[in-house]
């Protein structure tokens, strides 16, 4: 039988509908930020990538620059909302991890590990070689 990767399927039609409107209700713009994560998965769910990007950096804004450790926090958060999506947003992801407030990979060596298998379990050897190969 042919390997299909868990999460590099897209979710069911009648999922995606479900949440497109449910998330109708819930403007990105205008959104409370006291619901950022369950916001942000819905709006994976509902295919609409661009909202959860921007309600992202909303949050970050809100923070401030200053705000390290809370800015790691939400960024961790949104990373592990990206690898548990369906399916996974490895682009955005890897994205993400470029932005994370430290340039030094030993501290973010978890998240790199996260993404290379997440990026082998879809598929996407290139990528799993690229985030374990050495900087």
């Amino acid at each position: 039988m042919p390997w299909e990767p868990v999460r590099s399927a897209p979710l069911p039609a009648p999922v995606t509908s479900a949440a497109r409107r449910c998330a109708a209700r819930f403007a990105e713009r205008t959104a409370s930020l006291r619901d950022f994560a369950p916001l942000v998965r819905l709006y994976l769910q509902a295919d609409l990538d661009t909202d959860a990007t921007a309600l992202l950096a909303r949050r970050l804004r809100e923070l401030g620059p200053t705000r390290v450790r809370e800015r790691k926090a939400v960024m961790d958060s949104v990373f592990a909302i990206y690898l548990e999506a369906q399916p996974s947003r490895l682009d955005a992801a890897e994205a993400l991890l470029r932005q994370w407030p430290t340039t030094e990979r030993i501290p973010r060596l978890k998240e790199y590990v996260l993404l290379a298998l997440a990026s082998y379990r879809a598929g996407d050897t290139s990528r799993a070689r690229r985030m374990t190969a050495p900087m």
